[in-house]
């Protein structure tokens, strides 16, 4: 784990607890830099996107490694999930039953933009710009 000011840095495994220890980074990080504000949606919006994260690690290389980075643009909040699956996460909101497919649906819902960047070869960044 890395934490300057305007910076947050984790890596994570794929196992249930990190989602826990990214929550609780996160509301540390958005606490010290005086952003309580961004706290609520933001654990949410972690939850989602760690979540997708961990679940695509543990699908393509269960011993592998994802990562949780946070950080000001134009004072901003950008929250980055970086995995090792070039597989966009699939958004099934229309399905009100469904047990998955809907953490971009609810981090659209909250933040100000999100989106995904596919690196062939290498994984995926999901994003979310926190308001």
């Amino acid at each position: 784990m890395s934490t300057v000011a305007d910076r947050l840095e984790l890596t994570l495994h794929p196992v249930p607890q990190e989602v826990g220890r990214a929550r609780a980074m996160v509301r540390h990080w958005l606490t010290t830099t005086h952003r309580e504000a961004l706290v609520e949606d933001a654990l949410l919006i972690t939850s989602e996107l760690v979540t997708n994260g961990y679940e695509e690690t543990l699908r393509v290389h269960p011993n592998g490694t994802f990562s949780l980075l946070m950080f000001l643009v134009q004072q901003k909040v950008v929250l980055q999930v970086w995995d090792c699956s070039t597989r966009r996460p699939v958004t099934r909101a229309e399905d009100l039953g469904a047990e998955t497919g809907r953490g971009l649906v609810i981090a659209a819902a909250l933040a100000e933009s999100v989106g995904c960047e596919v690196f062939p070869g290498q994984g995926k960044c999901v994003w979310a710009v926190i308001r």
